[in-house]
């Protein structure tokens, strides 16, 4: 579908569809459907690089970072496109050809539609961590920005609403439960030693810190952007098409993680803390 210039401002790309369509309701765009194969072998001059990519556990913060972040028009943000996931079920598991299709997936929905595009930045589904290696081998010089969160915090938000994945086969291992999938992104997450990667906790993810991640990210902002990306933390990330001001205080009892989540997390806090003195 052609999105013509239009610019994702909303913190999951259905939701931009969604808004696009919405504003077309009497001139649908144009939409043409090709064989995914045609990307084995195209040229996409007009393609952004991809600058960022964001990785997280889910329910850590990961769609206020691409809210914020899009709220320059310098900055193309993709969150959680649905093509992006899956490609990985519609392609043989053959590496060679897999790879071109999966890189030229990314680089045609990461096209340029507005003269202030610069930066592409790509915040995956929460399970693609499990295909970090994969995604690096096809991108090998991309920052990766990991999100986490206080177990609890993240056990409590899925038991407010759980998400659809959990229990399907996009997920490592056995993850039949939200408590198994946040283990297992938590694990993978701290198995990492590529250089080009950074964990992040929910907790130092603040207007103060922000500056750091842009610079981190390659994401350049001028003063009047990083004004706009500031403002953005006042707002819930998941009010969706109707915003509203974000309220810290828990809605529900936190979920008690197991012993080894905990610990799991606290080893991540203390990499992220080496990650960022680097």
């Amino acid at each position: 579908m052609d999105l013509d210039g239009y610019h994702c401002y909303e913190g999951f790309f259905h939701q931009s569809l969604v808004s696009y369509l919405s504003l077309l309701k009497a001139n649908p765009p144009y939409r043409v459907r090709t064989p995914v194969n045609i990307l084995s072998d195209v040229q996409i001059p007009d393609a952004i690089h991809p600058t960022a990519f964001i990785f997280h556990a889910g329910r850590c913060g990961s769609t206020l970072l691409a809210k914020v972040l899009a709220r320059s028009r310098a900055n193309l943000v993709l969150s959680e496109v649905a093509a992006h996931n899956e490609v990985w079920r519609s392609l043989p598991n053959k590496e060679g050809t897999f790879n071109e299709i999966y890189r030229n997936l990314l680089l045609a929905t990461g096209r340029k539609r507005l003269p202030s595009h610069h930066a592409h930045v790509i915040k995956f589904t929460s399970y693609n961590i499990a295909r970090f290696e994969r995604i690096r081998a096809i991108f090998p010089d991309v920052p990766a920005l990991f999100l986490f969160r206080d177990p609890a915090a993240v056990l409590r938000s899925y038991k407010k609403s759980m998400p659809p994945w959990v229990g399907s086969p996009d997920l490592p291992g056995c993850c039949n439960t939200a408590e198994e999938a946040a283990s297992a992104f938590f694990s993978i997450a701290a198995s990492v030693t590529d250089p080009r990667f950074r964990r992040l906790d929910y907790a130092n993810l603040t207007p103060e810190f922000l500056p750091s991640v842009l610079a981190y990210l390659r994401v350049e902002a001028a003063s009047s952007d990083l004004r706009a990306m500031l403002a953005e933390f006042k707002w819930d990330s998941k009010s969706g098409l109707l915003p509203r001001t974000f309220d810290s205080a828990p809605k529900h009892p936190d979920v008690a993680p197991d012993q080894k989540l905990t610990a799991m997390y606290h080893r991540l806090c203390e990499q992220a803390i080496v990650d960022w003195a680097a």
